[in-house]
């Protein structure tokens, strides 16, 4: 194993990637934790419509093992730089929300 962190670490790994890859696993559980709240307060309404959420759910984070199986691979300093990356890309996202709030009133 450490010698896949070296060859990570050594060819280069963007750490965009490693943004994007952290933005899937994160987007994933956000969604997986709001479908599933759903679910549980419709849970006396539970029908055919339960199996087309769960149906959605399911794609919708299987990408999350694919990105997972990738990041674990990576050089560590590969890593921090990709969630240098990640970060900023969330602080730009609350940055303009706020300015959007701050317009509004």
């Amino acid at each position: 194993m450490q010698q896949t962190h070296s060859l990570a670490a050594n060819f280069g790994y963007p750490p965009q990637r490693v943004a994007d890859l952290l933005a899937v696993g994160m987007s994933a559980e956000s969604q997986l934790s709001s479908e599933m709240g759903t679910l549980v307060t419709s849970c006396p309404h539970v029908g055919l419509g339960a199996d087309h959420l769960l149906d959605s759910l399911l794609q919708s984070v299987s990408p999350v093992s694919d990105a997972r199986s990738e990041l674990v691979q990576l050089d560590h300093s590969v890593l921090l730089a990709g969630f240098e990356i990640w970060g900023e890309r969330q602080r730009a996202v609350v940055r303009k929300l706020a300015a959007s709030a701050a317009e509004s009133q």
